[in-house]
């Protein structure tokens, strides 16, 4: 994935979970990513596994994205759609036995309400302004494309590991990002899993940061951070959106601009 890139990625510092002042104060406000290590406790990850969901909700149909084996590819009108599925269809999918195709990203109110009880929110988002909470199920070999939010981002592993690759808002200009009227209005043209440095020469001196989450650990996306995520081993991970202050009028129209234009992401 870093052949062609002219500067090797560095690690994302991990750090035991802070108190919340001071995470505000070391990570949020100066934009700082982190692994936070162990933020959930192995009494709360023993309430998951991927054979309880199947014996609970093996016929319930939840939000998903049709992957082109594996790779999430965004509707060229509707952003990065989802649609109904059966959550058996997606765990028949995890294994390794073949090219996934299905991708679970959906809202926890879009979930049985047995699932919202089992998330605990971190400290340091639980008194936001604004917060979008989702549970993602993935098959091994699963990838987004790199892309950015307007919130504040912690991303909670559960189940398997999943690989992130972070890009300083500062180095923008090196992904050629999307414009606001693309389908994926926060995504760009460069692309880390085949990079093109022909048609995008200024991505070879982009500079990247990797973690790879194991169950418990969190990673914190600051605002605006590019990101790129590939499963390493089948996955359930949930994700807290938030924001607060004056960003909070941003977020909402960020949301509010998606929404009236029917992308999906």
């Amino acid at each position: 994935m870093t052949v062609g890139f002219k500067k090797t990625p560095r690690e994302i510092p991990r750090i035991e979970p802070p108190e919340a002042e001071a995470f505000e104060r070391s990570c949020r406000r100066p934009r700082r990513p982190v692994v936070l290590r162990g933020l959930l406790a192995n009494t709360e990850l023993d309430q998951w596994s991927f054979e309880s969901l199947r014996s609970e909700f093996e016929k319930v149909e939840v939000p998903m994205h049709r992957t082109c084996s594996g790779a999430v590819t965004p509707d060229p009108r509707l952003g990065v759609p989802t649609e109904p599925h059966a959550l058996g269809e997606l765990l028949d999918q995890l294994g390794g036995g073949g090219a996934p195709s299905l991708y679970m990203m959906s809202r926890v109110e879009e979930l049985p309400a047995q699932w919202g009880g089992r998330v605990t929110t971190p400290l340091y988002c639980e008194k936001a302004g604004w917060l979008s909470r989702k549970l993602w199920i993935s098959p091994s070999g699963t990838a987004t494309m790199l892309h950015r939010d307007a919130a504040d981002n912690i991303h909670l592993q559960l189940i398997g590991s999943k690989r992130f690759t972070l890009i300083e808002p500062s180095q923008s200009a090196r992904l050629y990002p999307n414009s606001l009227f693309d389908s994926v209005p926060n995504g760009c043209r460069a692309d880390l899993d085949a990079p093109d440095f022909e048609r995008y020469p200024d991505f070879r001196d982009v500079e990247m940061e990797v973690t790879e989450l194991e169950p418990g650990d969190a990673v914190y996306i600051p605002r605006g951070s590019w990101h790129h995520v590939r499963t390493v081993a089948d996955s359930l991970s949930a994700n807290f959106w938030w924001a607060v202050g004056w960003r909070l009028p941003l977020v909402f129209g960020a949301d509010l601009f998606k929404r009236l234009r029917g992308v999906s992401r």
